[in-house]
């Protein structure tokens, strides 16, 4: 799950399990605020520290809202926290932690109409201690695609 996965991301691990039983998603992800939060039993310094990191991933939507291209097929109340987390990252800030990096090819977007296949391109990664996997578009790039988190390898 997405939202898991941005909450260990952002050293919030100890709100999985209340998130899961809120079902808390994605896009009901940006709509908390205390009192949601404060219904949902998070206090003190867990909330302030919640509520920071939602608003850091709430500027980080706006500002992909803002320079996004609209695609036909997307899901427009989709918001995956996880990927948006990730593009802060750019190489260069991610080399501390780096166990390992190299060249992946995977197939991009959803192949259009009928069956064409995917398209296929290659897509610089970093593995990082936390077993993030975090993919580029070029060696130097200064904002991740997104991550994949790989807890359980």
């Amino acid at each position: 799950d997405s939202v898991a996965g941005w909450l260990k991301l952002v050293k919030l691990e100890d709100l999985v399990p209340k998130f899961l039983e809120n079902r808390v998603t994605g896009s009901a992800l940006l709509d908390l605020d205390g009192e949601l939060l404060s219904d949902m039993g998070v206090e003190g310094d867990l909330m302030a520290n919640a509520l920071d990191a939602i608003g850091d991933l709430h500027a980080s939507f706006k500002n992909d809202e803002a320079q996004a291209k609209p695609a036909a097929s997307a899901d427009p109340h989709a918001v995956d926290p996880l990927m948006l987390a990730a593009r802060r990252w750019s190489v260069v800030k991610l080399a501390p932690s780096t166990v390992t990096t190299g060249f992946l090819w995977v197939q991009m977007g959803a192949g259009g109409i009928g069956f064409r296949a995917k398209p296929w391109a290659r897509r610089f990664v970093t593995l990082t201690r936390d077993n993030s996997l975090y993919f580029f578009e070029h060696q130097t790039s200064a904002k991740a695609l997104g991550m994949i988190l790989m807890t359980n390898f």
